[in-house]
């Protein structure tokens, strides 16, 4: 499953289970995440993003083979130039139960 900068956007209240469904799911068997931490720009007051902390992520990933983890804390900008400071997790996964099959 892919969820670059996708899952973020769930609101708060579904998060738990929309990355559960996610997690669970038999195919393909890396997971390639991106979550938006909570130093980042757009985490304000009012907004219905999912932030996590960084125990919080690695709580999401229980029980699977984290293959890598990055994580940016940098000014940027976003798709139409506007500044914006990132503060994002990167990560590759792998459910455990799903080492060495292919789909």
């Amino acid at each position: 499953m892919s969820a670059q900068f996708a899952l973020p956007f769930t609101p708060k209240e579904y998060f738990s289970e929309v990355f559960a469904r996610g997690k669970g799911c038999s195919t393909p068997e890396e997971f390639l995440w991106s979550t938006i931490r909570i130093h980042d720009e757009w985490n304000t007051p009012g907004n219905h993003m999912t932030f996590l902390a960084r125990e919080q992520a690695e709580d999401l990933l229980t029980g699977m083979k984290v293959h890598r983890v990055q994580e940016e804390d940098v000014d940027g900008h976003v798709a139409d130039g506007t500044p914006k400071h990132w503060h994002v997790f990167h990560i590759i996964a792998q459910r455990s139960s799903m080492r060495g099959k292919r789909p």
